[in-house]
């Protein structure tokens, strides 16, 4: 990346999905209204995290706002950078293992809980060949998933990636006895196309700002915690989309910024 002055891509669709602890379930049999369910095999969100759920559900919504319904993702990778996942079943599957023992651990929780489970869902379930890994699992999570992204479509490895962020607003509050959630917590997710600048018609330009940088200090300053970061990002996708907003940043923790700017503001600055 640091052969790359700016390196950019084009977002060709987003979609954003939010539901609680207690509409998760009501999401694994039916993860998009508006898409065929039978695209996903059979009960194939049954044990997966509330992330997975969330994410692929979102996945599926973006892949509905395109307008040519006969696209293929075969080829496309998934990348996916949930923020703190696989915590509630890991919670769970001590408190059985206090009550029954070794009996009580799934042989689903290390393949659902696991960094890389989300990606490897979409992957799998939506039959794509390309790389799929998963980005961060912190609170960087948002920061570290769009640098990644970003970086990655220059290797022109892939025609495309779907880029997927979920988060809890505020993780669930669980019981002593069981793991099972006392509160009714909201849960968002957030998928992204993203594609080579210039490949398909976009209205949407992500790129990344080095000049601020420092490659030799990159903890000076505080990194981001943007709790809110994850709806004002699909907030801004929205408005830039609609023609309303005209650029969106964040700034990662390593000191460069992360740019989401409309391709039509962006063609009459250079025009100027």
């Amino acid at each position: 990346m640091e052969t790359l002055s700016q390196p950019h891509c084009s977002v060709t669709s987003h979609a954003f999905v939010q539901t609680t602890v207690s509409g998760i379930d009501l999401l694994r049999k039916n993860p998009c209204s508006t898409r065929a369910v039978s695209e996903l095999p059979p009960r194939f969100l049954r044990h997966s995290d509330e992330h997975t759920v969330v994410g692929i559900s979102a996945v599926l919504h973006a892949m509905n706002r395109f307008e040519d319904q006969t696209r293929s993702f075969e080829s496309w990778g998934a990348l996916a950078a949930p923020r703190h996942p696989g915590r509630l079943m890991a919670a769970q599957t001590l408190c059985s293992v206090r009550t029954k023992g070794v009996s009580g651990v799934s042989t689903q929780v290390i393949p659902q809980c696991l960094l890389h489970g989300m990606s490897s869902a979409v992957s799998v379930g939506l039959g794509m060949h390309g790389p799929n890994f998963g980005i961060g699992g912190g609170p960087d999570a948002l920061q570290e998933g769009l640098t990644i992204a970003v970086g990655f479509l220059h290797t022109r490895i892939v025609p495309g990636i779907w880029m997927i962020f979920t988060q809890w607003d505020q993780e669930p509050v669980l019981s002593a006895e069981d793991g099972s959630p006392l509160s009714d917590s909201s849960i968002c997710g957030l998928a992204m196309a993203i594609e080579p600048a210039g490949t398909q018609p976009a209205r949407i330009r992500m790129s990344i700002d080095r000049s601020a940088c420092s490659w030799n200090d990159q903890t000076k300053g505080p990194h981001a915690r943007a709790d809110h970061a994850l709806r004002d990002l699909s907030q801004a996708l929205d408005s830039i989309a609609n023609g309303e907003l005209a650029r969106w940043s964040l700034s990662s923790g390593w000191g460069a910024s992360l740019h989401v700017e409309s391709l039509n503001s962006l063609s009459s600055r250079e025009a100027a």
